[in-house]
């Protein structure tokens, strides 16, 4: 089967990195998709597995809006209204299945096929579109999320930092800013093969596969370590009770304390990844404070091939990555909900 996967803008290599790992074979990416190839099996199993899809489709057949079909746009480009792009593609799309001799209408209350289009820039006056039909539903979503702190990550875009990071289950992963616990738990729940949909297959698609038997090959525990560690109580708490929701608090090590003491708690180079968000603060000399209490303790503590994968919005000084022996191995810039995040992957350089 040739599919689609729909990804946070910017996202892509990502996702592209976690479809290789299910089994799936990359063919292309662009901003905010990635298509693939694979047997029907392993593209129903990614759609039922993937932490960094936001939906998955299969590519456009118009034998499969026999019946009746909807619209449903992704505008990437500013200069394209979504009802309108809905309303232009639906007719263009109802117009060739009567040239193709195949009998639909369009439904817009419960049709059998639903189109995923996905508008891209292309250049200055034109756009461009992507089109397929939705197998997944909403895989962006987790249900677990129910306790957030004061600055939510998306959970695909959390994902991305663990995939970042180099986690693979068997190392020492620490998040030393967990807020409601969004990384870790994505963590946890890669380490042990875990779905996050496994709490709610009353409400996905009825695909051809045994899910059960893919739960069956979940683990309760993991080789590797994660700690999910916050200056704030309340976000140890939230962290804690969404863990529980999601099914993988006992994989997960949580505790009350401040970034600046992490070299009480873990030795010179007893953590292998890093894996954190530090959203922007109005206070820009906080700001500045934590960046570098941050490298401080990262520079202590990771081991000395570690990575440091850190979601931020505002830039880090090269001079204070200098002073504290890390050089930038990769950036990338993540769209979540309109707003710019940068994944940055930090390595240790030598002293």
């Amino acid at each position: 089967m040739k599919a689609i996967a729909e990804v946070l803008v910017g996202a892509q290599a990502y996702a592209a990195q976690e479809l290789t790992l299910l089994g799936c074979t990359v063919t292309g990416q662009q901003d905010g998709l990635v298509f693939f190839d694979a047997d029907d099996a392993t593209t129903y199993r990614a759609c039922y597995r993937s932490q960094s899809s936001e939906r998955i489709c299969k590519a456009l057949d118009l034998q499969d809006l026999e019946g009746s079909f909807c619209v449903r746009a992704r505008v990437l480009s500013d200069d394209v209204a979504t009802p309108a792009a809905e309303a232009t593609i639906g007719a263009r799309l109802l117009e060739e299945c009567r040239s193709a001799g195949v009998e639909t209408k369009v439904d817009l209350s419960s049709p059998k096929a639903m189109v995923r289009a996905t508008i891209v820039p292309q250049g200055d006056d034109t756009s461009g579109e992507v089109l397929g039909i939705d197998l997944s539903g909403d895989i962006g979503k987790r249900d677990y999320k129910v306790f957030a702190s004061r600055s939510s990550l998306r959970a695909t875009l959390g994902f991305c930092a663990v995939l970042a990071s180099g986690f693979t289950g068997k190392q020492n992963l620490l998040d030393p800013m967990c807020g409601d616990g969004v990384i870790p738990i994505e963590a946890a729940m890669f380490a042990a093969c875990l779905s996050h949909n496994r709490f709610r297959k009353k409400d996905l698609p009825s695909w051809p596969i045994d899910l059960d038997a893919i739960d069956r090959k979940g683990k309760e525990k993991i080789k590797g370590i994660i700690n999910a560690l916050d200056g704030v109580m309340p976000n140890v708490v939230a962290a804690g009770k969404n863990a529980k929701l999601a099914g993988v608090e006992r994989i997960l090590n949580f505790s009350r304390i401040s970034p600046d003491w992490l070299d009480t708690k873990f030795t010179e180079h007893e953590v292998d990844c890093i894996a954190t968000w530090m959203p922007n603060e109005r206070d820009k000399d906080a700001l500045a404070k934590r960046q570098q209490e941050l490298l401080y303790q990262a520079d202590y503590i990771l081991a000395k091939t570690g990575t440091l994968a850190l979601l931020h919005e505002s830039p880090i000084p090269p001079a204070l990555l200098g002073q504290y022996h890390f050089s930038v191995q990769r950036a990338t810039h993540i769209q979540q909900g309109g707003r710019p995040i940068m994944l940055s992957v930090l390595k240790k350089i030598s002293k």
